[in-house]
């Protein structure tokens, strides 16, 4: 019974990745933008929405003031530690299929100018994040400053597209 159930949720998942990937072509279409644009910004809230939750949650369900801070480093850990993540499981998970048709020996040779620009936007936000570990919590406005330039970068990173 719980296998059948595994595989159901599984067929709900995967027709609703096929549903939402259609239905955001056709968005993108409409209002005449690019694909990377509408992958950036549309799919990318819609399938990084439930994992955004986990440090929301975190930072605003603490009550006390030991479980604030405890909130926040769990919060700011998920921030930091999902996109690092996610960007070395996707480069092993290229690597590890396309070898069965290169060998292990062959050359994975990744279209450069994207790559290159992508991973140059991800390493200055991943750095600028990391040095917003270290300001003490009651520098308020220098944790606003940099906040504020991380969500400018966001969109940068994705109009440069």
């Amino acid at each position: 019974m719980n296998i059948l159930l595994l595989v159901a949720a599984l067929l709900i998942i995967l027709a609703g990745a096929e549903a939402f990937t259609n239905a955001l072509e056709h968005l993108g279409d409409r209002l005449g933008i690019s694909e990377g644009v509408t992958g950036s910004i549309f799919a990318a809230v819609g399938t990084a929405l439930p994992e955004t939750m986990v440090p929301v949650v975190a930072v605003f369900a603490a009550t006390s003031g030991q479980a604030v801070h405890l909130g926040e480093e769990v919060g700011v850990g998920a921030i930091l530690g999902a996109p690092m993540m996610l960007s070395t499981l996707t480069l092993f998970m290229m690597a590890l299929f396309v070898s069965p048709q290169r060998g292990w020996r062959g050359a994975l040779n990744p279209e450069p100018t994207g790559l290159r620009r992508d991973l140059g936007w991800f390493l200055v936000a991943f750095g600028l994040s990391t040095v917003a570990l270290f300001v003490p919590h009651h520098i308020t406005l220098a944790r606003i400053g940099i906040g504020l330039m991380l969500v400018t970068l966001y969109f940068l990173g994705s109009s440069s597209d």
